[in-house]
């Protein structure tokens, strides 16, 4: 059973401090990002797959995207999420 509740919450409350990614993990993504970008779309087209996966799924990709996230990555990211939406 999916339960979802509805809150907001003020970004500003949280002080929240964007940091740059550092170059090791920047290498280490544009090394390896593209096998770990497949083998999540992968999981996701599974004929027996459950809300768990979907959504371990979704959360691997929002901690990709908050550390990780640099010019030179977020294309590769942006594209297995449109290709995810379009499936």
């Amino acid at each position: 059973m999916l339960v979802y509740s509805l809150f907001r919450v003020n970004i500003a409350d949280l002080e929240l401090v964007v940091e740059k990614s550092s170059r090791l993990d920047i290498v280490f993504i544009q090394k390896h990002g593209p096998e770990i970008y497949r083998s999540l779309y992968e999981s996701l087209e599974q004929a027996n797959n459950t809300v768990e996966n979907i959504e371990a799924v979704y959360t691997t990709l929002a901690l990709l995207c908050v550390e990780l996230s640099s010019e030179e990555t977020v294309t590769e990211m942006l594209r297995l999420l449109v290709g995810i939406q379009v499936q």
